[in-house]
């Protein structure tokens, strides 16, 4: 994840779309595990490349803030 934001931050790799589809929410108490699927298009060099990613995420409402507890993710395709 480092050497990705590095790469961003210097211009390296561009993030040229990315979109979430497909979400769904379930709720427990104060806790939502929140599911979806992510696609992204980065540049790197004048290579565009295509990935998508499966997701979880779990968030927790704290004092009326929701904050993101987890996460994980893994390519598809």
């Amino acid at each position: 994840m480092k050497k990705r934001a590095q790469e961003i931050k210097s211009g390296t790799l561009e993030v040229v779309a990315s979109q979430i589809d497909e979400v769904e929410i379930e709720l427990y108490g104060n806790t939502a595990i929140v599911t979806g699927k992510v696609s992204v298009s980065n540049k790197k060099e004048g290579t565009i490349t295509h990935n998508e990613y499966r997701i979880t995420n779990i968030w927790q409402s704290e004092a009326g803030q929701w904050k993101r507890a987890g996460f994980h993710d893994w390519k598809i395709k």
